[in-house]
This record gives structure tokens, sequence and C-alpha cells, in this order.
């Protein structure tokens, strides 16, 4: 059982060893492209009380108009697929996102050297119902980026934490000789029980042959039953119907059985009680015929 579970650990723990390297590295690759993202940002940051952005070909001053016109693209890929890069914020690309039957998405990228695929994910946000609530989501995207770039450093700690732990499930089992000597052992009982299986099955039919030879048999012409002796002790051959009585005759290991009729043999076979059985349905059989003459005759007769 403990190396069943330990087997076990080990398959999960490789498992993980081969995943986890693989995770890690993409949470710094997201790391990696968030600082620089940051760095982008506060390059192109405005002061608070000051607003731009470019929507199509119109530079917008004030944050509400600004917002009606994105959601106004947004209503253009909505039950799509379509993404539209729809301007400028801040040193970012705003695009729309199409997501089919889902609520389509906003985008920022930003307009910095490099390929960043990860960052798609971490500047998504949904669209708003109202221009000022828009804008808002976008500020939010860029104001956090700093806190997601610190959560991602704790899942890259905590995965290579999680690595080291697997990496110590893979270790040997340290109990592997102990239980191989257990093994070794339990081989042997069964040896041991094997052996001691197969002479009791041969004492066993020592026993029944030993049986069959000591049968003594008294034929008496009557339907009386024959006593059976041996060295288990004794028993009684079925009752047979009046006039039948029982032979036996030992063939090789086997005792076969007969029942006679005067002098002739009408059943044989080695098991006793089926043979009264048939006898017995014989002799129904028979009567019933006897029946059924009988009542034709006084039929007749009438």
């Amino acid at each position: 059982m403990l190396a069943s579970a330990h087997r076990d650990r080990r398959f999960v723990a490789q498992s993980k060893i081969s995943s986890l390297p693989k995770v890690i590295e993409r949470h710094e690759k997201i790391v990696s492209s968030l600082d620089q993202a940051i760095t982008h940002r506060d390059k192109y940051a405005l002061p608070r009380d000051q607003f731009e952005m470019k929507i199509g070909n119109q530079v917008y001053d004030n944050s509400g108009k600004a917002g009606d016109a994105i959601i106004a693209y947004v209503e253009h890929v909505k039950n799509s697929t379509k993404e539209l890069n729809v301007g400028d914020f801040n040193g970012f690309q705003v695009t729309v996102v199409g997501r089919g039957q889902n609520a389509p998405s906003v985008r920022l990228t930003p307009n910095m050297q490099g390929d960043h695929p990860l960052l798609a994910e971490q500047l998504s946000t949904s669209a708003s119902e109202s221009g000022i609530g828009m804008i808002q989501k976008l500020r939010n995207l860029l104001a956090e980026l700093p806190q997601k770039m610190e959560t991602q450093k704790k899942l890259i700690g905590r995965a290579k934490e999680d690595l080291e732990v697997y990496k110590g499930e893979i270790q040997p089992f340290d109990q592997e000789e102990e239980l191989r000597r257990a093994n070794q052992r339990l081989q042997e009982v069964y040896r041991e029980l094997a052996k001691t299986s197969a002479a009791q099955v041969e004492n066993d039919d020592e026993e029944q042959i030993s049986k069959a030879v000591r049968i003594v048999i008294r034929k008496t012409g009557s339907s009386r039953p024959i006593l059976i002796k041996a060295k288990s002790g004794s028993f009684d051959l079925p009752k047979l119907p009046k006039g039948y009585s029982w032979g036996a005759k030992l063939m090789g290991d086997a005792m076969v059985y007969r029942i006679v009729l005067g002098k002739k043999e009408v059943a044989r076979g080695t098991n006793p009680i089926a043979l009264v059985s048939e006898i017995k349905s014989q002799v129904a059989s028979a009567g019933n015929i006897k029946k059924s003459i009988s009542l034709n005759r006084e039929t007749g007769k009438m």
C-alpha cells in the first residue's frame, strides 16, 4: 500500500516537474512585458487634470465624448469576432474586440518594440455603457499594472516552491528494501501453502480409494439398503423399490453402482442417488401404464 501510494505520488510529481518550468517561464515573460508596459505608460502619461485621446481621425480632450466614440465602435463588432484598432491613449493602441455571442471587450496595447502577446489578457476590459465609465475602465487598466506584476511574481515564487516539493517526491522509496524482503517472505508462504494443498488433495484421493476398496456389499435379493463400511465411518445406500437390489464394482479409481431387478441389470452409474431417482421414475411410469390398461378393460366391460 505504501509503495503503491509512493508510485502514484511519483507519477504526479514527474508530470508537475515537466510542466511547472513552462508555467514559470510564461509568468516570467508576463512580468517582463508588464515591466516594459509600466515604463512605457509612465513615459507617455499626462497630468491628471489633462486628457487627450485620438479615436478615428478625431482628437478628444473630453473623456466622456471620447468614451462615447469608443462605444460606437463597439457596436460594430457585436456578435462577431472582428477586431478594430480605433485610436490611441497615452501611448497605447485602443482596440475593440468582438467575441461572438459574448459581450465585446476593449484592449490596450503598448506602442513599443517587441512582441508582447501575453499582455492582451492583462490589458483587456469589458465595454462600458457610458462614455465616462469607458474611459475610467481604461485608466484603471493602466493604474493596475504594478499590482498585476506583483501577482505574477507571487505565482512564480509559488510555482518554484511547488517544483522543489515535487522533486522531493521522486526520491526512491525509503522502505524499498523492507518491502522487497516482505514480498520475498510472502512468496515463500505462498509456496508452502501450495505444497500443503497438494498434499491434502493427495490424501483425500487415497481416502476415497480406500473407502471404495473396503466397501462390503450384502446382496440379499431384496430391497433392503446395503451398508457401506469405510475408514471414515459407514453410511446406507438409498432404499430401492421392492424387487430391486444393489450391486457395485470398483473400476479403476471409481466405484460403479448397479441396480438389478431379478437377474437383469436395469441401471448403472457412479451416482447412487441419481440411479434411485431414475428407477423410481420408471416404476411410477409402469404403474401409470398398468392403471391405464386396467381402466380401459373396465370401461370395455361396461
